[in-house]
């Protein structure tokens, strides 16, 4: 695709649109592993990061979950993943906290990219106040635990 039509789909990006960027996997692993729209999501990817800031949040957002998709059946990660998350806290705050968590937490590869993360001080403490609500409210161990590994990843962060 030429810098135009990317532009176009970047611009005008709906839920519609979603089929050109989801991972589309074959099932296999190794040699075999084929995902059919790896090559334009990664064209796409490369193409927002210098205009990430002003990109729809949305098209931020799937194209994190995406890769973090990508990243747990092809075992490794997208050099530029955790700038697709570090946008979603940033712009986005709580509102695409609980997909950042749900992209970090879908392989090894997803939790220590994504914590490669710069965020100011005021962010990250309103994260951690966030989280500590749906911990009061959650009831539930498995969650509880959940909740608080990004807790503490938000505590160091706002100490950095």
């Amino acid at each position: 695709m030429d810098k135009e039509q990317l532009q176009l789909f970047i611009d005008n990006y709906e839920a519609l649109d979603f089929d050109k960027i989801k991972f589309d996997w074959n099932g296999q692993h190794g040699n075999s592993f084929n995902d059919k729209n790896d090559g334009f999501r990664i064209e796409l990817c490369e193409y927002i990061i210098p205009q990430i800031h002003k990109v729809k949040l949305e098209l931020i957002r799937d194209l994190y979950l995406e890769l973090a998709k990508k990243s747990k059946e092809s075992w490794s990660i997208y050099d530029k993943f955790n700038l697709f998350g570090q946008e979603l806290l940033i712009r986005g705050g709580t509102t695409f906290l609980m997909d950042y968590m749900h992209g970090a937490s879908l392989s090894f590869d997803t939790s220590l990219s994504s914590g490669n993360i710069k965020i100011n001080k005021d962010i990250a403490l309103q994260l951690v106040d966030y989280i500590e609500k749906k911990i009061e409210n959650s009831g539930e161990e498995e969650n509880t635990k959940f909740y608080e590994r990004f807790k503490q990843r938000f505590i160091w962060l706002a100490n950095k």
